[in-house]
């Protein structure tokens, strides 16, 4: 372990578990946990924590990757996800795709921002490096962010992690025993199939595929200044890679008239725009100024 004061900063590097810990019990208000792979034993460290008479937080909020390839290859344990649920009150538990953070803050004024996973490996035996933040602004900063994630991908009840977690536990006994140039079993690849539809599901419960891409288009123009309309397709693809699928096109009386998704993006802008929460100027869209 190595850790290097300077000020309200600390550098951690590997097995950082008592400044996890740290932060974990110091947490009374809100407990953000944001890490794509998530094992058992990542969950058990939380609720060793959490155990403890004494602590109470009235809010968790954990933002991971379901997809069902984490689910089922053993980057991410479905019982450590159902032990999460189990274990901290009042848990919002978020999807994203392509979510590549690890960062965990406590009361939005400690934070760890690390290379490490919440597994056994990220945080106890391998070379990881990441900070520790003991400062209210930088850490509402950081929270802010990651809350901000949490509303590009989907909040999935608990009964769906059920069913997906179940799913996946039928599977991962199958994807182990097949050899890697192997393909699975239909039943495999059907069960896989079932967990990113309820996914999509979840990802579209909350209005029409445009609205998705409505709240995105702000989210990019307000972090990455003006875009155009092509670039905004990249960065939106990038986020939402299980909405935008190249493969279907957008046909009408028998003509294409390109793919899907990308009519659905150039929707949301058009909302946008009637909304005068975008602007269009030189090529470029940007945030309406108030």
């Amino acid at each position: 372990m190595m850790v290097v004061p300077t000020g309200s900063v600390s550098i951690l590097a590997n097995n950082w578990r008592s400044q996890f810990d740290a932060l974990v019990s110091s947490a009374r208000t809100e407990l953000i946990l944001c890490s794509p792979f998530i094992t058992n034993a990542g969950a058990g460290y939380v609720e060793s924590v959490v155990s403890s008479n004494d602590w109470m937080c009235n809010k968790c909020l954990l933002l991971t990757d379901l997809s069902s390839r984490n689910l089922v290859n053993g980057a991410t344990d479905p019982d450590a996800i159902v032990l999460l649920l189990r274990i901290l009150p009042n848990l919002c538990i978020f999807h994203l795709p392509r979510l590549h953070a690890k960062v965990y803050v406590a009361d939005r004024a400690r934070s760890i921002i690390s290379s490490g996973n919440l597994t056994y490996g990220g945080i106890c035996r391998n070379l990881e490096c990441g900070v520790l933040f003991d400062d209210s602004d930088i850490c509402s900063v950081i929270g802010n962010r990651i809350a901000m994630y949490s509303t590009l991908g989907a909040e999935i009840t608990p009964k769906h992690i059920s069913t997906c977690c179940s799913l996946a536990q039928e599977v991962r006994p199958i994807v182990k025993g097949e050899a890697a140039d192997r393909s699975l079993p239909n039943t495999a690849v059907s069960k896989m199939a079932a967990i990113d539809d309820l996914l999509l599901e979840r990802r579209l419960s909350r209005g029409p595929i445009h609205a998705v891409f409505a709240d995105t288009i702000l989210y990019l123009l307000t972090h990455n200044g003006p875009m155009a309309t092509v670039d905004l397709h990249t960065a939106v693809q990038m986020i939402h890679p299980d909405l935008c699928d190249d493969t279907i096109d957008r046909i009408i009386d028998g003509k294409r008239f390109g793919k899907k998704w990308k009519h659905a993006v150039r929707s949301a802008q058009q909302r946008l725009k009637q909304q005068d929460a975008i602007v269009l100027e030189d090529g470029k869209w940007k945030v309406s100024q108030d």
